[in-house]
């Protein structure tokens, strides 16, 4: 049979997050996050252990984690994201072959993360509609793709539709137009519908001391 394991509670989420990856995933109720931070800030980690926990909280609910390149995604993303799976004790199953994704098995129903590059936007935003999005590095994208990516963002039965772009904290591309330049506002009440949360290096205590 296969294994399966209790739905994670909130707690177990949060064991040894540093505190900008802490602040990102007890956030459930902000449309839009920019999660930024540099080399060393724990940026990456901090969208992976995001995407599992929508997928956790949207079961039976897909969503997106996107990359700009395949490359990335076979470099970077999957050996980090299979290792936070085994380390929290998720059962999953695999799809490397194109278009990937990750099954997770909870016990209220199984989620897939499709994994997408953006180097083609008409594959980017390809399938049915989707409970979340993340997008790392999203100034390297193109912006057809992030356009495509976010549209497919509305799921009817999605318990938390969010969207989550993570990049650098230099330039003046797609991160600082939304969360800084001109963040999104709700039409009716002018509410913004923006949150960015800064990683620093400094508070990962994981790196070398020499780092």
């Amino acid at each position: 049979a296969r294994r399966r394991r209790a739905a994670m509670g909130a707690d177990v989420v949060r064991i040894g997050l540093l505190p900008a990856q802490a602040k990102l995933l007890s956030d459930t109720s902000t449309p839009i996050i920019g999660f930024s931070g540099g080399v060393g800030s724990g940026k990456t980690r901090g969208m992976i252990l995001k995407a599992i926990d929508l997928a956790r909280l949207n079961p039976g609910l897909p969503g997106i984690l996107a990359l700009p390149t395949y490359v990335m995604i076979e470099d970077v993303l999957i050996d980090e994201l299979e290792e936070v799976l085994e380390s929290m004790g998720i059962p999953y199953t695999p799809k490397k072959s194109a278009p990937m994704r990750y099954t997770l098995h909870f016990d209220d129903g199984d989620s897939v993360i499709r994994l997408r590059s953006t180097e083609n936007p008409l594959k980017a935003g390809s399938g049915s509609n989707v409970a979340w999005v993340i997008l790392d590095e999203v100034d390297q994208m193109k912006k057809e793709a992030v356009k495509r990516i976010r549209q497919r963002c509305r799921h009817p039965r999605a318990r938390v539709l969010q969207q989550v772009f993570g990049g650098t904290p230099e330039g003046r591309g797609t991160l600082y137009k939304t969360f800084v330049k001109e963040p999104p506002k709700n039409r009716e009440t002018g509410e913004d519908l923006t949150r960015l949360i800064k990683a620093p290096t400094d508070d990962n205590h994981h790196l070398d001391p020499l780092y």
